[in-house]
């Protein structure tokens, strides 16, 4: 049997990529924090994606979670707690 397969990624808890595509087509139009924290509230959460694409036939087969960065940031307990962000790839299959 023949797979397709579909990498998507997934930053703050929201799918932004497909294969290398903008999930919804809506790059930012600046390289600014601001125009990405825009349209990054519009892409679908991991859970609404998944659910909307396993209708298809995607089927979830495997997850990598990465650290992006860590800062030192002033904390309740810590005047130098880490704020650490990172990313998630999904890794999806389904019949072809």
């Amino acid at each position: 049997m023949a797979y397709e397969y579909l990498v998507c990624m997934s930053q703050q808890g929201k799918i932004t990529h497909a294969n290398g595509e903008w999930a919804l087509s809506n790059e930012p139009s600046e390289q600014t924090q601001e125009a990405y924290a825009k349209v990054l509230d519009t892409c679908p959460s991991e859970w609404e994606y998944l659910n909307r694409i396993g209708s298809d036939g995607w089927e979830l087969v495997a997850v990598n979670s990465s650290l992006v960065k860590g800062e030192m940031v002033p904390g309740f307990f810590s005047a130098d707690e880490i704020e650490l962000s990172g990313y998630r790839v999904l890794y999806l299959k389904r019949a072809s």
